[in-house]
């Protein structure tokens, strides 16, 4: 039972940060404002990397509490990424450690959003009616995601080294390229 509430959480856990900015109507401009165009794509890409490979743990998870090995979704990624046991083992640590940060940061989100509802609904029941706008503390906790991702990107670059560092993005790219989004993971929902 908890197994699958974890699982359930980290799904929500990757939509956290696109309903804040859907749901407080954040210009896309104001997130990530010190970024550069390609800052965004690299973030973007390593976003859509760890979640993969997070979706593809809880699986494996479930897989096993069913009595099925789940090693072959542990290795998907690593498989399609042409990683050797080493490199796969190192992306799964900074996978763990990015995503308990990126949780950390996701609870404060989830906090502002829960306080900016109830003031809303004050204001709506007061005749006070407009649209909220988006706490800066948002934007702050969506740069500081951003800046997670980035430093993961970069301590994977250390622990592969340059030069297969480099390959490693050209088949990331690719992979990435041939699933443009997550939809086929279908993130957030939980098997029995």
């Amino acid at each position: 039972m908890f197994r699958k509430s974890l699982i359930a959480l980290l799904g929500c856990l990757l939509c956290t940060a696109s309903y804040a900015i859907q749901q407080f109507q954040i210009p896309t401009s104001d997130v990530g404002k010190s970024a550069s165009t390609n800052s965004r794509k690299l973030m973007s890409q390593y976003r859509n990397l760890f979640a993969r490979l997070s979706v593809f743990e809880a699986r494996a998870r479930q897989r096993e509490e069913r009595g099925i090995s789940g090693e072959s979704l542990r290795t998907k990624t690593a498989d399609a990424l042409r990683l050797t046991p080493e490199e796969n083992r190192v992306l799964q640590e900074i996978s763990t450690v990015l995503f308990n940060s990126v949780a950390e940061l996701d609870a404060e989100a989830r906090e502002v959003i829960r306080v900016e509802r109830i003031q809303q609904t004050y204001r709506l029941q007061n005749g006070i009616d407009r649209i909220p706008h988006a706490p800066p503390i948002l934007g702050t906790l969506q740069e500081a995601k951003d800046k997670l991702y980035l430093m993961a990107r970069e301590h994977l670059r250390a622990s592969i080294g340059d030069a297969r560092f480099d390959e490693f993005e050209l088949q990331l790219d690719a992979l990435l390229k041939s699933h443009e989004s997550l939809d086929y993971l279908h993130i957030g929902r939980v098997s029995k």
